[in-house]
C-alpha cells in the first residue's frame, strides 16, 4: 500500500518538474526574444548607421539563451561604459557612456521573474 503512495506521488512530482522545465525554457525564450527586439530599438546609431543596432541575436546553448551582438561584439563594452578618444598627438577626453545594454538587462530579469510567476 505505501509503495503505490510513493510511486504515485513520485509520478506527480516528476510530471510537475517536467512542466516547470518546459514553462522555465518556453518564457526563457521569448524574453531572450524580446529582449534582443528591444536592443535593437534602444542601441545608438550614428549618422544613419545601424549595423550595430541590426546585429543583436538570440543563440540557445544547453539551457541558457543568450542575448549578443553578433557582429559588432567588441563594441557593447566601449558603448555601455564609455572609451577615451585619442588621436595622433595624444588623448583628449573620453566618451559619454551610453546605457542600453543594462537597462534592458534589468527589464529581463524583471520580465522573466514575473512570467514565470504568472505561469506558474
Amino acid at each position: 500500500m505505501v509503495k503505490g503512495v510513493a510511486e504515485q506521488l513520485q509520478n506527480i512530482l516528476d510530471d510537475y518538474a517536467d512542466k516547470v522545465d518546459e514553462t522555465t525554457d518556453e518564457c526563457m525564450e521569448s524574453v531572450a526574444k524580446e529582449t534582443a527586439a528591444e536592443l535593437k530599438k534602444t542601441s545608438p546609431t550614428s549618422k544613419g548607421h545601424t549595423k550595430y543596432a541590426r546585429s543583436w541575436t538570440v543563440t540557445k546553448k544547453r539551457h541558457q539563451y543568450i542575448v549578443h551582438n553578433k557582429k559588432h561584439y567588441r563594441l557593447t563594452h566601449l558603448l555601455e561604459k564609455s572609451h577615451v578618444i585619442a588621436n595622433q598627438y595624444g588623448q583628449y577626453g573620453r566618451t559619454e557612456p551610453q546605457k542600453h545594454i543594462e537597462p534592458a538587462e534589468d527589464h529581463a530579469q524583471a520580465k522573466l521573474i514575473k512570467e514565470l510567476e504568472l505561469r506558474l
